[in-house]
C-alpha cells in the first residue's frame, strides 16, 4: 500500500498526499486490515467503496 501511495506521488497524482494530516490518516488506515483493504480497492480504481472507506477512516480517528 505504501508503494502504491508513493507511486501516486511520483506520478504527480498526489493532490493532498503531501499534507502531513492526510499522510497521518493514511498511516492510521494502513494499520487496520479492513480499512487497508478498502483503500487498496479504491487505489486500484474501485470507486464503489468510497462511502465505506470514508466511514471507516472516520471511525479510526476517534
Amino acid at each position: 500500500m505504501r508503494w502504491m501511495i508513493a507511486s501516486l506521488q511520483i506520478g504527480g497524482h498526489s493532490d493532498h498526499l503531501d499534507d502531513p494530516a492526510v499522510r497521518q490518516l493514511l498511516e492510521l488506515a494502513l494499520t487496520d486490515q479492513m480499512t487497508a483493504g478498502l483503500l487498496s480497492r479504491f487505489l486500484r480504481g474501485d470507486r464503489t467503496v468510497i462511502g465505506q472507506l470514508y466511514e471507516r477512516i472516520l471511525s479510526l480517528r476517534t
